[in-house]
């Protein structure tokens, strides 16, 4: 852990939410005519961090708006620290597997993922697998969302611009409507199955305009 303590004042009346925020990586130290005195608790900071209580950008948003003074060390030490804390998580395709390597123990962060079925863990070789990888990137947009440095070797792209600009100028028919909005409902996932004839090549180029 960091040596130094990290000392700052906040002089002005903070939000009750903020200060659940703040509970979760400083102590609070007192009161004197400079403000409101806390210290950066650096195990509770980690451990905040690595249950997905809060993410560094929580701690940066709450001490750049209350103006914190630091007056041992400062906020650029603390970015040392959470650089340093941050939990990461590697993401590599090897062979027809798509593998995830944390950095550290990711605990609840990624508990609801494990229970749903998403990612399984291999003990023998201490990675996560990717069980459903339809949902690659909404795992990656989760991972970030929590606070996790993602690094995606994997070379997947979410969006590859088309060389042309398709154009339909049909009419789809209600089954048709249908199909096409119940896809689009699934967050743009699933296979439409129709009889042979019934125009899914049509919804198709609907779907891609």
């Amino acid at each position: 852990m960091h040596s130094q303590e990290l000392v700052f004042y906040i002089d002005e009346w903070i939000d009750e939410e903020d200060y659940e925020i703040l509970k979760k990586f400083a102590r609070y130290l007192g009161r004197d005519y400079r403000g409101s005195k806390f210290v950066i608790d650096v195990n509770r900071l980690v451990e905040s961090l690595r249950k997905g209580e809060i993410k560094p950008n929580d701690v940066i948003d709450i001490l750049t708006g209350y103006d914190a003074e630091f007056v041992t060390g400062s906020m650029d030490t603390l970015m040392e620290i959470l650089n340093k804390y941050i939990p990461r998580i590697s993401i590599k395709r090897v062979g027809h597997e798509i593998l995830l390597q944390p950095s550290t123990y990711l605990g609840d962060i990624i508990k609801d993922l494990r229970e749903s079925g998403i990612l399984r863990y291999d003990k023998d070789r201490k990675v996560f697998v990717l069980t459903k990888p339809m949902y690659f990137f909404e795992v990656v947009h989760t991972l970030r969302s929590r606070g996790l440095e993602v690094v995606d070797e994997t070379g997947f792209k979410e969006r590859i611009p088309l060389p042309i600009k398709p154009t339909f100028r049909g009419s789809l028919r209600e089954y048709q409507k249908e199909a096409l909005e119940a896809w689009r409902r699934n967050n743009y996932r699933g296979v439409i199955s129709l009889p042979t004839g019934a125009g899914k090549t049509v919804i198709a180029i609907a779907a891609i305009r």
